[in-house]
């Protein structure tokens, strides 16, 4: 399998007169492959998710995804790129609430300029286990649940390189946490994707998990 995203030497300095310097790890993943980055608040998860979906460009070090280096792309260029190849999975599902979930899920193929073909999505809709009656629900009338998992399948439905996932299950109990977790790894291996979970939730770490650790003060 290729390796779709690397990240090595990364350095963050704050910009609000902190003298205080973030430090990462070595960065490696490939396709259908899961990473779990933890640590506490304070130890600069954030800061380098931030850094990995191109929104802050590290002061130190570089960033290379699907073999194109941040670096090397204008701030549009990394925007085009972003929407296209990146998904994202927050803690608390963010949706265009006045629109079902089938125009919710059409908004993301559409900022990646992919186009909309209803029969693909409602295919895949079924593949994760969603019912297709669900697509034209507005995203207020769904479970809790439920818009968990529309939001992992719009984050993958533009068939990304690369899925961020922020704190996505410390809102939830130990069971769904887990259920969600791996909810996730299948969908991205399923659609060939490399996901990278920056979470404090040590609840769906196991001895076997591919991590990387910071700390507070992480320097």
């Amino acid at each position: 399998m290729e390796t779709v995203l690397s990240a090595q030497d990364l350095s963050f300095r704050f910009k609000n007169g902190s003298k205080k310097v973030l430090s990462y790890p070595h960065i490696e993943v490939k396709e259908k492959e899961h990473l779990l980055v933890l640590g506490p608040s304070g130890s600069g998860k954030s800061s380098l998710l931030n850094m990995l979906a191109g929104f802050v460009i590290p002061d130190e070090g570089e960033i290379i995804v699907g073999g194109n280096n941040y670096r090397q792309m204008t701030t549009k260029q990394l925007e085009t790129f972003r929407g296209a190849n990146l998904g994202f999975v927050f803690q608390t599902p963010v949706f265009v609430e006045s629109l079902s979930v089938e125009d919710n899920l059409r908004l993301q193929l559409k900022a990646a300029r992919m186009p909309y073909k209803r029969r693909e999505v409602m295919e895949y809709m079924q593949a994760i286990g969603l019912p297709v009656k669900i697509i034209k629900e507005k995203p207020g009338r769904l479970s809790v649940g439920e818009r968990q998992r529309i939001e992992i399948a719009r984050s993958l439905i533009h068939h990304p390189l690369v899925v961020l996932a922020d704190e996505p299950t410390s809102g939830l109990d130990k069971a769904n946490a887990e259920n969600v977790f791996a909810l996730m790894k299948q969908v991205c291996a399923m659609r060939g994707a490399a996901l990278i979970v920056v979470t404090h939730d040590d609840r769906i770490v196991n001895p076997s998990t591919p991590k990387i650790e910071l700390y507070e003060g992480n320097k």
